[in-house]
């Protein structure tokens, strides 16, 4: 795959398997990407999509009893996790604009460890730090000739194998299919 269209081809795939859930799907990945690999955040969406639609949990929404539902998660995770099962705006701006990258809006940036990286950024990334980062790489993809999110991608790439490891999409993950993911649910309850 080409780097700059990790998104392009991510969400098209996303979409051909989840159809009218994609959108739903796209937002629990988003929700569970922060300080999860590919393969790891795939799988915990896939599971919270699975455990929501096939009725395993039964929770109400007014009490912690979130049960196997939030399985897996990181607490900071959950908030965005519950947004996006309500279908409201997720919180967060690596989290929001990596749902609009996957959804095919390639305006926004997405923001997260290996960009901080790029950019010698240690710490968290306030609000303005992160609106001045994504700024330098719109103006630099706009010279290019490069929507925001596809040099992101072509950078975030570079980063990952400048690490020495290797660049992963959600296309490559093992056994990702929804099919695979109901035999594994069963068998994991």
């Amino acid at each position: 795959m080409n780097p700059k269209d990790w998104y392009r081809c991510c969400g098209d795939s996303i979409r051909a398997e989840f159809g009218a859930d994609s959108e739903l799907f796209i937002d629990l990945l988003a929700a569970t990407s922060p300080r999860k690999q590919i393969t790891t955040n795939w799988r915990l969406a896939m599971r919270i999509y699975h455990v929501w639609k096939t009725g395993i949990w039964r929770g109400d929404w007014k009490d912690d009893g979130f049960g196997n539902l939030l399985k897996g998660t990181l607490p900071a995770h959950r908030p965005n996790v519950l947004r996006a099962l309500k279908r409201e705006p997720l919180s967060g701006n690596k989290v929001r604009a990596f749902a609009a990258n996957l959804k095919g809006n390639l305006d926004e940036v997405t923001l997260d460890v290996w960009m901080c990286r790029y950019f010698n950024h240690e710490g968290s990334l306030t609000d303005k730090k992160y609106a001045e980062l994504s700024a330098r790489i719109i103006t630099e993809a706009r010279q290019q000739g490069l929507k925001p999110a596809e040099l992101q991608a072509i950078i975030w790439w570079k980063m990952i194998r400048k690490s020495g490891k290797q660049p992963q999409s959600y296309i490559s993950v093992k056994d990702r299919g929804q099919l695979f993911f109901d035999w594994y649910l069963d068998y994991e309850n």
